[in-house]
């Protein structure tokens, strides 16, 4: 379904002359890109990401905040080493994020406290 606002049909512009389509100009603007956050918390007296799991496409942002009241990373696996860009200190209040370009599931961990571990997958 197209609609015409303002001389715009489906967000391209139509000039008319002589009763005949002259030119045909895209006024789409680039969408901006999709975001997911992740939240490094504590429960029961241990940290984690959470959710723990993730699925997103292919473009997507992912922001992993701290919420917590520990310094923490995230670090992608021996396997996914472009992923480990993210090794930086992640420290309370403050957030990393990382845009997802490949399809593929990428883990990680907090090489600070071994046992948070997370999972995205990109499709």
């Amino acid at each position: 379904m197209y609609q015409v606002r303002n001389g715009l049909i489906g967000g391209a512009a139509l000039l008319i002359a002589g009763g005949a389509a002259a030119q045909i100009h895209n006024t789409y603007a680039a969408s901006p890109a999709a975001t997911k956050q992740v939240v490094v918390t504590e429960k029961n007296n241990k940290y984690l990401f959470s959710p723990k799991s993730i699925t997103v496409a292919v473009g997507t942002k992912v922001i992993w905040k701290n919420t917590s009241d520990a310094a923490h990373n995230v670090v992608g696996t021996a396997r996914n080493a472009k992923f480990k860009a993210y090794n930086a200190k992640l420290l309370a209040g403050k957030s990393v994020s990382y845009t997802f370009t490949k399809a593929g599931t990428y883990k990680y961990y907090c090489s600070i406290h071994p046992y948070m571990k997370g999972t995205v997958t990109v499709h």
